[in-house]
């Protein structure tokens, strides 16, 4: 299996946020990241399964306004 890798550049470019937001979420455990190198890189798989959870969470909030 293979597991694509994202720098937090392109994490951060994914999730439309900043790349110290990244590094925030990442200290916080809300997403995993590994430290290659000199370089923090994030599982595609894993911000993707974040998105939908931080999107079906604002959904839910949209809909109780």
């Amino acid at each position: 299996m293979k597991i694509n890798l994202l720098t937090t550049e392109e994490t951060a470019f994914a999730l439309k946020c900043t790349t110290h937001h990244v590094a925030a979420l990442r200290q916080k455990g809300e997403i995993k990241g590994y430290h290659v190198s000199k370089r923090w890189m994030y599982p595609e798989e894993e911000i993707q399964k974040y998105k939908l959870k931080r999107d079906s969470a604002q959904q839910h909030v949209k809909f109780h306004l």
